[in-house]
C-alpha cells in the first residue's frame, strides 16, 4: 500500500514536467480498438506469456477479472508481439519495445505507457483503449533519432491512470 502511494506521488510530480520528447508508439492484439494518444499506432497480436518479465505492482478493485500478467521489455518483437529476449540494458541507438501481457474481460480501459528519466523528466508518453475479451498483448515502442542519452530510466504502465507496473532500465 505504501509503495503505490509513493508511485502515486511520483506520478503527479512527473505529470507536473510534461515535458516534450522521443515519440513512442504503442500496439494492441488484433480486433482491439487502440488509437494512442501522442503516438503512432502499430498492430500486433497475442501470444505466448514471456518467462522473462517484472510483476505488476498493484491491481485497482475496478477492474473486475482483467490484470496485467507481466510486462516485458527488449529490444525486439516477434510475430505476436512478444518481446523474445528481456533485458533492461539497451544501447544508445537501440528502438525499446514493452510487451504487456494481460488477461480477463473488461467493457473499456485504458492502457498507458509512461517512459522518463530516473530524475522524472518525461521522455514520452501513450496511451492506448482496450476492449480486451481474453488474453491480450498491447506493445508499446520508443525510439529517438539521435542516440539516447546514457543514464537510468523508468518505464511505467498505467490502467486507467492508475499504475501497475514500474520497470527500471538502462542506456550505455
Amino acid at each position: 500500500m505504501r509503495h503505490a502511494l509513493t508511485w502515486s506521488i511520483c506520478l503527479l510530480a512527473l505529470s507536473a514536467c510534461n515535458r516534450a520528447g522521443a515519440p513512442a508508439t504503442a500496439t494492441t492484439a488484433p480486433g482491439q480498438t487502440a488509437p494512442a494518444a501522442a503516438a503512432t499506432a502499430e498492430k500486433p497480436s497475442s501470444g505466448l506469456f514471456s518467462m522473462f518479465s517484472s510483476q505488476p505492482e498493484a491491481a485497482p478493485a475496478d477492474l473486475g477479472d482483467f490484470k496485467i500478467v507481466s510486462v516485458a521489455l527488449g529490444n525486439a518483437v516477434d510475430a505476436e508481439q512478444q518481446v523474445p529476449v528481456s533485458k533492461t540494458l539497451f544501447g544508445r541507438y537501440d528502438r525499446i519495445y514493452a510487451a504487456v501481457l494481460s488477461t480477463g474481460q473488461h467493457q473499456g480501459l485504458k492502457l498507458s505507457a509512461r517512459w522518463t528519466t530516473a530524475d522524472g523528466q518525461l521522455v514520452a508518453e501513450s496511451e492506448q483503449a482496450l476492449v480486451p475479451t481474453s488474453a491480450t498483448v498491447t506493445t508499446f515502442s520508443l525510439r529517438n533519432g539521435e542516440p539516447w542519452p546514457a543514464g537510468k530510466y523508468q518505464l511505467v504502465v498505467a490502467v486507467d491512470k492508475q499504475p501497475q507496473s514500474t520497470i527500471p532500465f538502462e542506456i550505455r
